[in-house]
Protein backbone atom coordinates (compact mmCIF):
# COMPACT_ATOMS: atom_id res chain seq x y z
CA UNK A 1 0.00 0.00 0.00
CA UNK A 2 1.54 3.49 -1.15
CA UNK A 3 1.97 5.81 2.21
CA UNK A 4 1.09 9.14 1.32
CA UNK A 5 2.13 10.90 3.69
CA UNK A 6 5.29 10.51 5.85
CA UNK A 7 4.29 9.70 9.20
CA UNK A 8 5.71 6.19 9.81
CA UNK A 9 5.58 4.22 12.46
CA UNK A 10 8.79 5.78 14.33
CA UNK A 11 7.57 9.29 13.73
CA UNK A 12 3.82 8.25 15.43
CA UNK A 13 6.40 6.42 18.15
CA UNK A 14 8.46 9.62 18.06
CA UNK A 15 5.07 11.72 18.60
CA UNK A 16 3.77 9.40 21.65
CA UNK A 17 7.24 10.13 23.64
CA UNK A 18 6.51 13.44 23.67
CA UNK A 19 3.30 13.31 24.57
CA UNK A 20 4.50 11.39 27.59
CA UNK A 21 7.14 13.60 28.63
CA UNK A 22 4.87 16.31 28.48
CA UNK A 23 2.24 14.71 30.72
CA UNK A 24 4.29 13.10 33.32
CA UNK A 25 7.53 15.44 33.48
CA UNK A 26 5.85 18.89 32.02
CA UNK A 27 8.83 19.00 29.13
CA UNK A 28 9.78 17.56 25.84
CA UNK A 29 11.72 18.29 22.95
CA UNK A 30 10.59 18.21 19.15
CA UNK A 31 13.11 17.53 16.15
CA UNK A 32 12.55 17.25 13.22
CA UNK A 33 12.63 18.74 9.75
CA UNK A 34 11.17 21.73 10.80
CA UNK A 35 13.69 22.52 13.43
CA UNK A 36 13.92 22.04 16.96
CA UNK A 37 10.86 22.75 19.46
CA UNK A 38 11.33 23.09 23.59
CA UNK A 39 7.88 22.66 24.92
CA UNK A 40 7.33 23.31 28.58
CA UNK A 41 3.93 22.66 30.95
CA UNK A 42 4.18 24.06 34.56
CA UNK A 43 2.44 24.75 37.29
CA UNK A 44 4.19 28.22 38.04
CA UNK A 45 3.79 31.45 36.43
CA UNK A 46 6.84 32.30 33.70
CA UNK A 47 9.47 35.35 34.57
CA UNK A 48 10.84 37.54 31.77
CA UNK A 49 14.49 35.72 32.70
CA UNK A 50 12.88 32.22 31.69
CA UNK A 51 11.69 33.48 28.47
CA UNK A 52 14.33 35.29 27.28
CA UNK A 53 17.16 33.17 25.64
CA UNK A 54 18.86 36.11 23.58
CA UNK A 55 20.19 40.07 24.53
CA UNK A 56 17.23 41.71 23.13
CA UNK A 57 13.50 40.29 22.94
CA UNK A 58 10.87 41.89 20.78
CA UNK A 59 7.41 40.91 22.94
CA UNK A 60 4.25 40.66 21.43
CA UNK A 61 1.28 41.34 23.72
CA UNK A 62 -2.56 42.13 23.46
CA UNK A 63 -1.38 45.53 23.76
CA UNK A 64 0.90 46.05 20.74
CA UNK A 65 0.18 43.92 18.13
CA UNK A 66 -1.87 45.55 15.87
CA UNK A 67 1.01 47.95 14.98
CA UNK A 68 3.48 45.36 15.18
CA UNK A 69 1.45 43.61 12.51
CA UNK A 70 3.28 42.24 9.83
CA UNK A 71 5.86 44.94 10.66
CA UNK A 72 9.20 43.33 9.77
CA UNK A 73 11.98 46.70 9.95
CA UNK A 74 11.12 47.10 13.82
CA UNK A 75 11.67 43.10 14.20
CA UNK A 76 15.74 43.42 12.94
CA UNK A 77 16.40 45.40 15.74
CA UNK A 78 15.86 42.61 18.06
CA UNK A 79 17.24 38.84 18.07
CA UNK A 80 13.91 36.69 18.63
CA UNK A 81 10.15 37.41 18.94
CA UNK A 82 7.91 36.65 22.01
CA UNK A 83 4.30 35.99 21.80
CA UNK A 84 2.40 36.57 25.00
CA UNK A 85 -1.46 36.03 24.27
CA UNK A 86 -4.18 35.15 22.35
CA UNK A 87 -4.65 33.70 18.70
CA UNK A 88 -4.33 36.99 17.40
CA UNK A 89 -1.49 37.85 19.23
CA UNK A 90 0.15 34.37 18.33
CA UNK A 91 -0.79 34.95 14.90
CA UNK A 92 0.87 38.32 14.50
CA UNK A 93 4.37 36.91 16.56
CA UNK A 94 4.70 33.66 14.19
CA UNK A 95 4.34 35.99 11.05
CA UNK A 96 7.12 38.49 12.15
CA UNK A 97 9.71 35.55 12.94
CA UNK A 98 8.85 34.17 10.45
CA UNK A 99 9.32 37.60 7.95
CA UNK A 100 12.42 38.28 9.83
CA UNK A 101 13.83 34.62 10.46
CA UNK A 102 14.22 35.46 14.04
CA UNK A 103 13.76 32.86 16.52
CA UNK A 104 10.43 32.83 17.81
CA UNK A 105 8.57 31.84 21.46
CA UNK A 106 5.21 31.27 22.44
CA UNK A 107 3.27 32.09 25.69
CA UNK A 108 -0.30 31.29 25.35
CA UNK A 109 -3.00 32.60 27.52
CA UNK A 110 -5.90 30.17 26.21
CA UNK A 111 -6.45 26.99 25.17
CA UNK A 112 -9.36 27.45 22.84
CA UNK A 113 -7.13 26.12 19.60
CA UNK A 114 -3.83 24.30 18.67
CA UNK A 115 -2.62 28.17 16.96
CA UNK A 116 0.40 28.06 19.59
CA UNK A 117 2.14 24.79 18.10
CA UNK A 118 1.62 25.33 14.81
CA UNK A 119 3.16 26.96 11.75
CA UNK A 120 -0.47 28.33 10.33
CA UNK A 121 -1.43 31.57 10.46
CA UNK A 122 -5.98 32.19 9.94
CA UNK A 123 -7.25 35.44 8.40
CA UNK A 124 -11.38 36.04 8.84
CA UNK A 125 -11.98 31.92 9.16
CA UNK A 126 -11.55 31.30 5.66
CA UNK A 127 -7.89 31.61 5.31
CA UNK A 128 -4.48 30.05 6.38
CA UNK A 129 -0.60 29.70 5.14
CA UNK A 130 2.29 29.11 6.39
CA UNK A 131 4.39 31.05 8.90
CA UNK A 132 7.13 30.03 11.77
CA UNK A 133 7.38 27.10 13.81
CA UNK A 134 7.63 28.05 17.21
CA UNK A 135 11.15 27.14 18.45
CA UNK A 136 9.84 27.49 21.94
CA UNK A 137 6.47 26.82 23.77
CA UNK A 138 5.62 27.74 27.34
CA UNK A 139 2.88 26.85 28.83
CA UNK A 140 2.47 28.48 32.03
CA UNK A 141 -1.08 26.36 33.75
CA UNK A 142 -2.03 29.51 36.10
CA UNK A 143 -2.23 31.69 33.35
CA UNK A 144 -4.36 29.30 31.57
CA UNK A 145 -6.12 28.96 34.81
CA UNK A 146 -7.42 32.79 34.37
CA UNK A 147 -9.19 32.08 31.05
CA UNK A 148 -13.09 31.58 31.88
CA UNK A 149 -13.72 27.61 31.85
CA UNK A 150 -16.16 27.83 28.80
CA UNK A 151 -13.49 29.95 26.20
CA UNK A 152 -10.85 26.99 27.39
CA UNK A 153 -13.19 24.10 26.58
CA UNK A 154 -13.48 25.66 23.08
CA UNK A 155 -9.54 23.27 22.70
CA UNK A 156 -11.58 19.87 23.29
CA UNK A 157 -13.50 20.88 20.32
CA UNK A 158 -10.36 21.72 18.16
CA UNK A 159 -8.96 18.60 19.56
CA UNK A 160 -11.68 15.87 18.83
CA UNK A 161 -11.91 17.42 15.28
CA UNK A 162 -8.86 15.28 14.91
CA UNK A 163 -11.16 12.14 15.21
CA UNK A 164 -13.06 12.68 11.83
CA UNK A 165 -10.00 14.64 10.03
CA UNK A 166 -7.86 11.98 10.54
CA UNK A 167 -10.66 9.25 9.38
CA UNK A 168 -11.26 11.29 5.96
CA UNK A 169 -7.51 11.57 5.47
CA UNK A 170 -6.74 7.73 5.37
CA UNK A 171 -10.00 7.12 4.01
CA UNK A 172 -8.81 10.02 1.02
CA UNK A 173 -5.56 8.66 0.32
CA UNK A 174 -6.09 5.32 0.81
CA UNK A 175 -3.79 5.05 3.92
CA UNK A 176 -4.10 2.33 6.81
CA UNK A 177 -5.62 3.72 9.84
CA UNK A 178 -3.52 3.90 13.21
CA UNK A 179 -5.14 2.16 15.45
CA UNK A 180 -2.99 3.85 18.46
CA UNK A 181 -3.95 7.36 17.16
CA UNK A 182 -7.43 6.45 17.04
CA UNK A 183 -7.58 5.18 21.24
CA UNK A 184 -5.48 7.90 21.79
CA UNK A 185 -8.01 10.45 20.51
CA UNK A 186 -11.02 8.29 22.87
CA UNK A 187 -9.26 8.10 25.37
CA UNK A 188 -8.47 11.52 25.80
CA UNK A 189 -11.75 12.96 25.30
CA UNK A 190 -13.21 10.44 27.36
CA UNK A 191 -11.07 11.87 30.33
CA UNK A 192 -11.79 15.41 29.56
CA UNK A 193 -15.32 15.44 29.26
CA UNK A 194 -16.15 12.31 31.48
CA UNK A 195 -16.17 13.60 34.91
CA UNK A 196 -17.59 17.27 33.86
CA UNK A 197 -15.29 19.75 31.95
CA UNK A 198 -13.30 22.01 34.84
CA UNK A 199 -10.43 24.49 34.50
CA UNK A 200 -8.20 22.63 36.91
CA UNK A 201 -4.46 21.81 36.93
CA UNK A 202 -5.01 18.18 35.79
CA UNK A 203 -7.52 18.83 32.89
CA UNK A 204 -5.53 21.83 31.58
CA UNK A 205 -2.06 19.91 31.21
CA UNK A 206 -4.18 17.27 29.26
CA UNK A 207 -5.94 19.12 27.06
CA UNK A 208 -2.68 21.14 26.08
CA UNK A 209 -0.77 18.33 25.49
CA UNK A 210 -3.79 17.08 23.23
CA UNK A 211 -3.51 19.48 21.43
CA UNK A 212 0.25 19.73 21.01
CA UNK A 213 -0.29 15.61 19.71
CA UNK A 214 -2.54 17.28 17.20
CA UNK A 215 0.36 19.52 16.11
CA UNK A 216 2.84 17.01 15.89
CA UNK A 217 0.52 14.93 13.84
CA UNK A 218 0.25 17.76 11.20
CA UNK A 219 4.27 18.41 11.69
CA UNK A 220 5.25 14.61 11.10
CA UNK A 221 3.41 13.84 8.14
CA UNK A 222 4.10 17.15 6.79
CA UNK A 223 0.27 17.95 5.61
CA UNK A 224 -1.75 19.90 7.50
CA UNK A 225 -5.32 18.49 6.36
CA UNK A 226 -4.53 15.18 8.74
CA UNK A 227 -5.79 17.51 11.22
CA UNK A 228 -7.61 19.80 9.90
CA UNK A 229 -9.84 18.26 6.85
CA UNK A 230 -13.50 17.59 6.76
CA UNK A 231 -14.01 18.95 10.35
CA UNK A 232 -12.29 22.17 9.50
CA UNK A 233 -14.20 22.61 6.48
CA UNK A 234 -17.28 22.21 7.76
CA UNK A 235 -16.52 24.33 10.78
CA UNK A 236 -15.32 27.09 8.57
CA UNK A 237 -18.55 27.13 6.66
CA UNK A 238 -20.72 27.08 10.25
CA UNK A 239 -18.32 30.24 11.25
CA UNK A 240 -19.12 32.08 8.21
CA UNK A 241 -22.46 30.88 8.15
CA UNK A 242 -23.54 31.50 12.37
CA UNK A 243 -20.32 33.44 13.58
CA UNK A 244 -19.74 31.11 15.85
CA UNK A 245 -16.20 30.63 17.66
CA UNK A 246 -13.55 28.04 16.29
CA UNK A 247 -13.79 25.21 18.74
CA UNK A 248 -17.27 25.06 19.13
CA UNK A 249 -17.37 24.82 15.08
CA UNK A 250 -14.94 22.41 14.71
CA UNK A 251 -16.79 20.35 17.56
CA UNK A 252 -20.14 21.03 15.32
CA UNK A 253 -18.18 20.13 11.63
CA UNK A 254 -17.39 16.91 13.39
CA UNK A 255 -20.62 15.49 14.65
CA UNK A 256 -21.86 16.07 10.98
CA UNK A 257 -19.20 14.15 9.62
CA UNK A 258 -19.96 11.10 11.94
CA UNK A 259 -23.70 11.43 11.00
CA UNK A 260 -22.24 11.51 7.44
CA UNK A 261 -20.21 8.39 7.63
CA UNK A 262 -21.48 6.57 11.07
CA UNK A 263 -18.87 3.19 10.11
CA UNK A 264 -16.34 5.93 11.53
CA UNK A 265 -17.77 5.58 14.82
CA UNK A 266 -16.50 3.40 17.84
CA UNK A 267 -18.15 2.52 21.07
CA UNK A 268 -15.91 5.09 22.43
CA UNK A 269 -16.41 7.45 19.83
CA UNK A 270 -19.31 8.38 18.10
CA UNK A 271 -22.13 10.83 17.46
CA UNK A 272 -23.85 9.66 20.63
CA UNK A 273 -21.05 10.39 22.56
CA UNK A 274 -20.39 13.81 21.19
CA UNK A 275 -24.34 14.66 22.03
CA UNK A 276 -23.39 13.90 25.95
CA UNK A 277 -20.44 16.12 26.01
CA UNK A 278 -22.26 18.68 24.10
CA UNK A 279 -23.84 20.40 27.34
CA UNK A 280 -20.26 19.79 29.76
CA UNK A 281 -18.81 21.70 27.21
CA UNK A 282 -21.07 24.47 26.67
CA UNK A 283 -22.38 23.77 23.09
CA UNK A 284 -25.97 23.58 23.39
CA UNK A 285 -28.25 20.91 21.46
CA UNK A 286 -30.88 22.90 20.66
CA UNK A 287 -27.84 24.80 18.33
CA UNK A 288 -27.69 21.55 16.12
CA UNK A 289 -31.25 20.85 16.02
CA UNK A 290 -32.00 23.92 15.12
CA UNK A 291 -29.34 24.76 12.47
CA UNK A 292 -27.22 21.12 11.23
CA UNK A 293 -30.17 19.43 10.12
CA UNK A 294 -32.39 22.30 8.64
CA UNK A 295 -29.11 23.77 6.51
CA UNK A 296 -27.26 20.85 6.37
CA UNK A 297 -27.10 21.11 2.49
CA UNK A 298 -25.91 24.54 2.76
CA UNK A 299 -23.38 23.99 4.77
CA UNK A 300 -22.06 21.32 3.15
CA UNK A 301 -21.78 23.79 -0.25
CA UNK A 302 -19.97 26.38 1.22
CA UNK A 303 -17.70 23.91 2.54
CA UNK A 304 -16.99 22.46 -0.65
CA UNK A 305 -17.15 26.50 -1.69
CA UNK A 306 -14.67 27.49 0.78
CA UNK A 307 -11.94 24.67 0.55
CA UNK A 308 -12.35 23.75 -3.16
CA UNK A 309 -8.72 22.28 -3.35
CA UNK A 310 -8.89 19.61 -0.37
CA UNK A 311 -9.13 16.44 -0.90
CA UNK A 312 -11.63 14.60 1.07
CA UNK A 313 -14.80 13.02 1.59
CA UNK A 314 -17.45 15.42 1.96
CA UNK A 315 -16.77 15.70 -2.04
CA UNK A 316 -18.17 12.21 -3.06
CA UNK A 317 -21.10 12.87 -0.89
CA UNK A 318 -24.40 11.74 -2.42
CA UNK A 319 -28.07 13.15 -1.76
CA UNK A 320 -28.69 9.88 -0.26
CA UNK A 321 -25.83 10.55 1.83
CA UNK A 322 -26.81 13.79 3.12
CA UNK A 323 -30.60 12.73 3.80
CA UNK A 324 -29.39 10.20 5.85
CA UNK A 325 -27.18 12.29 7.78
CA UNK A 326 -29.87 14.01 8.45
CA UNK A 327 -32.22 11.78 9.90
CA UNK A 328 -28.91 10.83 12.02
CA UNK A 329 -28.31 14.46 13.53
CA UNK A 330 -32.06 14.66 14.05
CA UNK A 331 -32.67 11.40 15.41
CA UNK A 332 -29.49 11.50 18.27
CA UNK A 333 -29.40 15.77 18.72
CA UNK A 334 -33.23 16.29 19.39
Amino acid sequence: MKIHSSLTKLRIDRIFKVIDDLVYHGCSVVNDECGITEIIIRPVLHSESDIVGYKSSLFVTSANYTSLMLDEITVRGYDEVVGIGNVSVIDVAKQLSFLSKKKLVIIPCILSNDSFCTNRVTAQNTRSWSAAYPDRVIIDLPLILETPKHINSLGIGEFIGLYSSYMDYCVSYNEPIVSRIISFISDSYNQLVGNNWSNNMDKLRLLAACLIFKCLIMRFSDNHQIGCGIDHSLAKALETMYDIPHGFAVFWGCAISMALFPHWSNPEFSLSTLRKASSTLGHPIGFAADHLVTNLESIIDLAREIRPLEISCINGLSNNQISKAKRILWDTLS
